[in-house]
């Protein structure tokens, strides 16, 4: 079930994450995106603060979700299948700490 949530929230906050970049939808494109300008603006909308912690959530709980499942399935050993859970458990819950540390950092220092 929260992998099936997590796959909405990327349906609906990855063009969320594009829309800057894009020429085309914001007129804006990317080298203007990404000036420094911008990239501060962005970091200060606490919307995008939002947004991007959402959607690392949603890449870091689908991707280690999606691992697992893919070594489970070819170690089906019971005791293998625990370690590889907990290992996964234990990255993605870093890989989302370190995220949501730099995305506040960039929010307060800005």
């Amino acid at each position: 079930m929260i992998d099936i949530i997590a796959i909405i929230l990327l349906i609906i906050i990855i063009p969320i994450h594009i829309f800057p970049f894009s020429s085309i939808v914001s007129g804006v494109g990317l080298k203007n995106a990404l000036a420094d300008e911008a990239v501060r603006d962005r970091a200060k909308n606490p919307l995008y603060l939002i947004a991007y912690s959402l959607l690392l959530f949603a890449i870091s709980y689908h991707s280690m979700y999606r691992f697992r499942l893919l070594l489970t399935e070819y170690l089906s050993s019971r005791r293998v299948e625990r370690i590889i859970t907990i290992c996964c458990i234990v990255v993605g819950v870093l890989i989302f700490i370190y995220g949501i540390y730099t995305t506040i950092l960039a929010y307060l220092r800005w």
